[in-house]
């Protein structure tokens, strides 16, 4: 399942433009302050700090609305440049408070992320299984939560996916699974 924005990084990427390839660590300082120059931001707000996820996501949330009521012009290109520096900023989060590293042999955005030294077990049903590392999907995030501002659901997503890579313990249930095929519905109209 994936949503519009995702299409679109993983078209740009499909099709080679540098835009839509994957991210580089030594281009993560670069696409962050882009970033803050792009929201205005300075860099005390945001400051890398797993707080500052809520800062970003309330200018997120601004941007958005002002592309929406068109006081802000943005082409696709400009869409796919803003995720690129989203990916490098919440990835970057990740390596600097969980000590993560950037998964360097990804292709495109799209699979951008970030792999962090901290076990996990995985229960599903009766199923137990341990991992002694975990998976970020930063440009998966990104282009999620920016479709999920345009439907109006992307309150505190964020601040909760880093929390959710804190845990040493994660569930899969149906439950979960039902409510995010509802949500893709919602996010495809």
């Amino acid at each position: 399942m994936t949503t519009k924005t995702e299409h679109l990084i993983i078209d740009f990427g499909k099709r080679g433009h540098h835009l839509g390839l994957a991210i580089r660590k030594e281009e993560v300082p670069s696409l962050i302050e882009a970033l803050r120059q792009r929201l205005g931001c300075t860099p005390e707000e945001l400051d890398l700090s797993p707080e500052s996820l809520k800062r970003l996501e309330k200018r997120l949330v601004f941007l958005h609305q002002a592309i929406e009521s068109g006081q802000i012009q943005a082409s696709e290109e400009d869409i796919v440049r803003l995720i690129r520096e989203v990916t490098a900023y919440l990835g970057e989060v990740m390596v600097v408070n969980l000590g993560g590293e950037w998964e360097e042999r990804v292709p495109i955005l799209w699979a951008s992320g970030v792999i962090i030294p901290l076990p996990v077990e995985t229960i599903k049903g009766k199923e137990i299984r341990f991992s002694p590392t975990r998976g970020f999907p930063a440009g998966q995030t990104a282009a999620y939560f920016w479709d999920l501002i345009g439907i109006g659901e992307g309150k505190g997503f964020l601040w909760r996916e880093y929390k959710a890579m804190t845990k040493k313990r994660w569930r899969e249930t149906t439950k979960g699974l039902e409510e995010a095929i509802a949500l893709q519905e919602r996010l495809s109209k």
